[in-house]
Order: C-alpha cells, then sequence, then structure tokens
C-alpha cells in the first residue's frame, strides 16, 4: 500500500511512520522541502504518485483544511482513503472565551 503523511517527522505524524513502516510511506514536510501552504503543488504530487492513502497530519492555519478541500474531489470515486487528524486545541481560544461566558 502507497501512503502519504504530512507532518511526519514528530507527534503522532512520526508515530503513525513508525506504525505503518511495512507499507510505501512517504512523508511530507519542512524537513523534506515541503510547505503545506503551497497546497495545490503538494495535492497535484500526492495526485500524480497515485497513493491509495492520504493522512493529512500537519496544521497551519487553513492548509490542511484546503488540502483536504482540493484532494476530496480527485479521489471521492476512487477506492482511495483520506485519514485527517485535527484537535479542538487548534480552536482553543474560542473554547476558552466560550467558558468564561458560562454561567457557573
Amino acid at each position: 500500500m502507497k501512503i502519504a503523511i504530512t507532518g511526519h517527522t514528530r507527534g503522532i505524524g512520526l508515530a503513525c511512520v513508525n506504525q505503518l513502516r511495512e507499507h510505501d510511506i512517504i512523508g511530507y514536510s519542512r524537513s523534506n522541502g515541503w510547505d503545506i501552504s503551497e497546497s495545490q503543488k503538494l495535492v497535484e504530487e500526492i495526485a500524480d504518485k497515485d497513493y491509495d492513502v492520504f493522512i493529512n497530519n500537519a496544521y497551519m492555519d487553513i492548509y490542511q483544511e484546503l488540502i483536504l478541500n482540493l484532494l476530496f474531489p480527485l479521489w471521492e470515486d476512487k477506492d482511495k482513503c483520506i485519514i485527517n487528524i485535527g484537535s479542538y486545541v487548534i480552536d482553543y481560544p474560542p473554547i476558552k472565551k466560550a467558558k468564561r461566558t458560562m454561567a457557573v
């Protein structure tokens, strides 16, 4: 199985790479010259390489969502899988604000 992953050099991304090492897995991160803010370029690369699975792990502003929105239409009718890893941590300020306004 061919797997592409963003943010593969540490944290959850590195753990995924370690768990899936028996597969053909390629990482895309700053450490090997990729920048997820160049979303179109990244999606073209992933579509070109004909991966079976894409793990959308790296977070940076709006780019993780943009990558998902660009790749999904290319893959939606194919036997491929996108795993999008996200966290409420990125939304911490709104959560903190909501807690302050809650009645006790």
